[in-house]
């Protein structure tokens, strides 16, 4: 166990990685009230499309955030595009960005967060895949059976109530949305490694920004949800949403510099592997607090399989780390 906690003590980008973690899975929990927050005459205005757009459209704060950090660094020049390949590989990374909130949000509309959230774990055996065929990432052993029991405790965590059935709708979901945040993953990490952070989450949120234009133009839907939305003037529900949106770029941001300062992308997201312990621990506080659909969900055995199945992502962490 000592190369294990020798990871906590001696390096900071495993403090990012767990505060990436917890910001996630509040998020989560977040997003799933949101979803939920329909009513019959106000179905028009919310759901996964005015939560993408709200999410996509907050790189405008990303970027502007950063932007006047560069400017009054008085490092100017360094916004423009100097190096083409650069900043439009860090813009194609923050599309992406926006692209994985539809599937995950369909998927968590579908399973709620304590069957959908835990399936990011995964992302490391995605990133693990990439990093091998495209940046000659090779994992020893250790990171191939810590991979495989993440995955195992991941599926456990999704099993359908009183049943060994997944629900492969919410399963396939949820990997297409891990897929594509390892893309994002890996991309940023070259970025950074080419250019600078601040840069990087700069270009980032731009990418952000017009991914989110070109779908409120080009998908109908979801543009009539996000204009609804926005006309609606709901004050609490924008308060919330604008919040949300702040814990999420608080949770991208830490999640990105762990995957900077850590040794390899597949290790600082081996690390997402402690968001399903805190993913039950809030949902088991939210039951305990009155919300039936987690009292129910954590109820009896549900409780104690899911428990077995954190237990197994966090032994296939420890390996995957070592």
């Amino acid at each position: 166990m000592e190369p294990f906690l020798g990871v906590f003590l001696e390096h900071s980008w495993v403090y990012y990685a767990l505060i990436a973690a917890l910001g996630y899975a509040l998020v989560e929990f977040i997003d799933e009230h949101l979803l939920e927050d329909v009513t019959p005459g106000h179905q028009e205005w919310n759901g996964v499309g005015t939560l993408t757009l709200v999410s996509g459209f907050f790189g405008v704060v990303i970027s502007g955030v950063f932007g006047v950090g560069i400017l009054l660094s008085g490092n100017t020049i360094a916004m423009g595009i100097t190096g083409y390949d650069y900043a439009t590989q860090a813009m194609i990374a923050g599309a992406l960005e926006t692209v994985w909130m539809i599937p995950y949000l369909y998927a968590l509309d579908r399973g709620g967060a304590i069957n959908a959230g835990p399936l990011f774990q995964i992302i490391p055996v995605f990133t693990f895949l990439l990093g091998f065929f495209f940046f000659g990432e090779v994992p020893v052993q250790e990171h191939i059976i810590g991979s495989a029991i993440i995955i195992i405790g991941a599926l456990m965590l999704n099993l359908n109530k009183g049943t060994l059935k997944l629900d492969k709708i919410t399963v396939g979901l949820m990997f297409l949305a891990s897929l594509i945040i390892s893309i994002v993953y890996l991309l940023f990490k070259e970025t950074v490694m080419e250019g600078s952070f601040v840069l990087s989450v700069f270009w980032s949120g731009i990418g952000m920004t017009i991914m989110s234009a070109l779908i409120w133009v080009y998908y109908k839907p979801y543009r009539l949800q996000f204009n609804s939305f926005i006309q609606s003037s709901n004050r609490l529900s924008m308060l919330k949403q604008f919040m949300n949106e702040g814990l999420n770029a608080v949770s991208v941001i830490a999640s990105h510099l762990a995957n900077a300062k850590a040794p390899s992308v597949m290790v600082a997201t081996a690390f997402n592997a402690f968001h399903p312990l805190f993913t039950l621990m809030i949902g088991w506080v939210l039951g305990k607090q009155g919300s039936e659909k987690h009292a129910s969900t954590l109820e009896g055995n549900e409780m104690y399989k899911k428990i077995v199945a954190v237990i197994f992502i966090t032994m296939g962490t420890v390996l995957v780390v070592m």
